[in-house]
């Protein structure tokens, strides 16, 4: 939801799900759906927070919802759409759209799911190449979270750690305690938004 200066906040509520979160990663280029991924969340940073440990599923529920929404809206972006699936039945229930690259975009999972080249490959109007999965285990460690969340989970020495080795630094900097936690950053601009909102409502 976008508030502009002026407007009223809008109160969106939605029917409790009994399940477990699932989210899907979408490369998408002018409406049409180039690669997807699916994950359903292990393990989070927290109650309500963001995904540490994923484990990748096929769904064509959730492939087809993501499909809808991207056409109807003729998108062209790396997203992310989150999901409920209701442990009594096994359906998948839409939650939200993120748009931004969420982290499962970034993996490449073979072809039909290697977002980044995907996407890349549209917007240079070429082919896009036939690249070898980053891993074929199921089970998704996303980094740094469960590192420094529970260091001895024991899904550590089992997952694929999507882990920039590449980059020694960054690594090296989000494994830092006294890192920035972006998550406490943004409540924080939310908490401030609120109050602002609340004071131009009282306001005469």
């Amino acid at each position: 939801m976008v508030i502009r200066r002026g407007d009223r906040p809008v109160l969106s509520a939605q029917s409790y799900v009994g399940g477990r979160p699932a989210n899907i990663g979408v490369a998408c280029w002018q409406g049409q759906v180039l690669a997807t991924t699916c994950a359903e969340t292990v393990a989070t940073f927290s109650a309500t927070g963001p995904s540490t440990v994923a484990r990748i599923i096929q769904s064509s529920e959730m492939v087809d919802a993501a499909t809808s929404i991207v056409r109807t809206l003729g998108l062209s972006a790396l997203i992310g759409f989150d999901f409920m699936i209701d442990t009594a039945t096994g359906f998948s229930y839409l939650i939200e759209m993120n748009p931004r690259v969420t982290p499962i975009c970034t993996i490449p999972l073979g072809r039909g799911h290697d977002l980044p080249e995907s996407f890349v490959a549209c917007v240079a109007g070429r082919a896009p190449q036939d690249r070898p999965p980053r891993t074929d285990q199921e089970i998704i460690v996303y980094f740094p979270g469960t590192w420094q969340q529970d260091p001895s989970n024991h899904l550590l020495q089992t997952g694929f750690h999507d882990v920039p080795w590449d980059e020694p630094d960054l690594v090296r900097r989000l494994m830092k305690a006294n890192a920035v936690d972006r998550y406490w950053v943004l409540r924080q601009v939310r908490q401030i938004k609120r109050h602002v909102l609340q004071r131009r409502e009282r306001a005469p």
